[in-house]
């Protein structure tokens, strides 16, 4: 009955309860039944009782007199709402017509052997009868799922009934229940459910649901519920105790259909534009057009754009892409800016301008930012500890960082850049951003070196042994050019013993530690912050790092106090 279930966790199964709601009637059972197909119902499930053998003499024969009463004592009463063989023979045909599961709670031994002849697809155990083990032996004897509802139990009365049915019977739904009639919302304990999850993982965990109305179901699902049983009627003003709490057709449909709409709303947590925000954000959506009539050969100026709707060309965030760049034809007011008709495009952030000859380096590693800033959370970090003192900064693209490091302060910036191709571009940006205070070297730092160096001793990448990760992951995709062959710079003999240095931000990859081990004069006599790579100074794991770190760098006072873009931060202890 819940194959399903397993093969498709988005699924519900939703059991139409109609009880005695009934009133005692063939025939409104049967339209319950019908009603309850329409709906969307699973199944639809009643309830059996031997009355004589159930109650006590005194309850069987007590007095029985209010609006909801069938009979002068409460045996009548319950006699009157009670099916025989012949018209559960009745239900269970038409259910079996109209493809719908049909199946009932049993409370006492003789009801479940009434119930087994009919061959029904389960039981449901009542919330009363979570306790009564005897009772529960005997259900799972039958080897039909079981439904156990846990109202009015705490989990260690759960346990000892799962413990019970399933070393007899492992095919066990559990539902959450509130046993109150109805349920007001702050009974509910819908956060039952997660536990339930973890603490029967192999089981179908669900809601017998007495609130009234349909919200709790939803909420439900959410939590992990797929089973729900929901008490049905045809007409809450009829007489009947569960007739009041119970959804009309109504109700059961829109709790149906909201169940079955969860998975949809919920979607696939990709966020992305989808075919049908395509047309209305076309007509919204701005793109950057021409305010004025303008030349070809016009440099572009934030006094030259606006932004008006449909969003057929550049987004206005890509401003930052053509500002400064020469236009290749006339462009009248109104008309798009592209990449297309602009020329000699220069970057420009909040920091600096920069050039993008290599448009492969600046798509890459700059327009990947709204902003255009390469390592934003980086740079921030350097600006807030430089105190107006000076900077180190050594590895690829260093360009990138240059005029915020620059502008920080009124020390001066040391810069080191590897790759030949990357320390002309760096050299363009200090001269594009008039920056008198950086010191740019493209000698110390040799990749092709180290690349040849490894390659002789037969690594089949050219990682430096200090990282102990000799995986192909790091091996570039191009030629990378050279410095003048030098191992590593040795910044102590570079730097002026007298110069301060409150940063070194190192993006050097294997080279970190023997960057580090060539500046700890600098590092004794300043206590600067050091940002370094994680791959290449990975102190947790490779030996030489962590050796230099628990000899050098801690006993100075130094701390790990975050990572930034896959860097360590390390910093002085407070109070040292």
């Amino acid at each position: 009955m819940f194959e399903n279930l397993k093969k498709d966790k988005n699924k519900a199964f939703v059991i139409a309860e109609i009880g005695c709601n009934h009133q005692g009637s063939v025939e409104k059972a049967l339209d319950l039944i019908k009603s309850a197909k329409q709906c969307g119902a699973d199944a639809v499930k009643f309830q059996k009782r031997n009355n004589k053998t159930l109650f006590t003499k005194e309850l069987y024969n007590s007095p029985y007199d209010n609006r909801n009463s069938y009979g002068e004592t409460y045996g009548e009463h319950r006699e009157y709402l009670e099916f025989g063989k012949e018209e559960y023979k009745v239900l269970q045909d038409l259910c079996k017509e109209i493809d719908i599961h049909f199946f009932a709670t049993p409370f006492d031994f003789e009801s479940v052997d009434f119930l087994s002849e009919f061959d029904l697809p389960a039981y449901k155990i009542a919330s009363a009868d979570m306790t009564h083990t005897p009772l529960l032996e005997y259900v799972a004897q039958r080897n039909k799922p079981i439904i156990l509802s846990t109202g009015g139990g705490n989990y260690i009365d759960i346990i000892r009934a799962v413990d019970t049915i399933l070393p007899i019977n492992d095919q066990l739904v559990i539902l959450h229940c509130t046993s109150s009639y109805p349920v007001l919302y702050h009974d509910m304990n819908l956060n039952v459910i997660t536990k339930l999850i973890r603490k029967f993982p192999n089981q179908i965990i669900g809601l017998s649901d007495h609130e009234n109305g349909a919200h709790a179901a939803s909420l439900a699902f959410q939590l992990g519920a797929r089973v729900f049983e929901k008490h049905f009627t045809l007409n809450r003003s009829w007489k009947g105790t569960d007739n009041v709490f119970s959804l009309e057709p109504r109700g059961l449909t829109k709790l149906i259909r909201n169940l079955s709409r969860i998975p949809g709303l919920l979607g696939d947590s990709e966020k992305k534009l989808l075919p049908c925000e395509e047309t209305p954000l076309y007509k919204m959506r701005k793109s950057i057009v021409a305010n004025k009539n303008l030349k070809e050969g016009t440099t572009l100026d934030l006094e030259h754009f606006d932004y008006k709707c449909p969003g057929s060309g550049l987004e206005p965030y890509k401003i930052y892409r053509i500002l400064g760049s020469k236009l290749k034809s006339d462009v009248n007011k109104g008309e798009l800016l592209t990449l297309d008709n602009t020329t000699n495009h220069i970057g420009i952030n909040k920091y600096g301008k920069y050039s993008i000859k290599n448009k492969t380096l600046l798509q890459q590693f700059f327009f990947s930012n709204p902003h255009n800033i390469h390592e934003e959370n980086t740079i921030r970090c350097v600006l807030s500890n430089v105190n107006n003192k000076s900077i180190i900064t050594a590895g690829t693209f260093i360009g990138l960082f240059l005029p915020a490091y620059s502008k920080s302060t009124d020390g001066k910036v040391y810069g080191f850049e590897p790759i030949h191709e990357y320390y002309l571009h760096s050299k363009e940006v200090i001269e594009l951003n008039e920056l008198k205070n950086v010191m740019l070297s493209n000698n110390g730092l040799s990749y092709k070196h180290e690349k040849l160096r490894f390659i002789k001793s037969g690594g089949q990448t050219y990682v430096n042994e200090l990282s102990h990760d000799y995986t192909p992951k790091f091996k570039r995709p191009c030629d990378i050019d050279s410095g003048d062959g030098i191992e590593c710079v040795d910044l102590d003999s570079i730097i002026p013993i007298e110069e301060e240095i409150s940063v070194i931000q190192l993006d050097v990859e294997w080279f970190e530690l023997n960057v580090l081990m060539g500046a700890k004069r600098i590092i004794r006599d300043n206590l600067p912050l050091l940002i370094l790579e994680v791959k290449g100074f990975n102190y947790t794991v490779d030996d030489e790092p962590k050796q230099f770190f628990e000899e050098f760098l801690e006993p100075l006072g130094y701390m790990e106090i975050n990572t930034i873009h896959n860097n360590y931060v390390f910093k002085i202890r407070e109070g040292k």
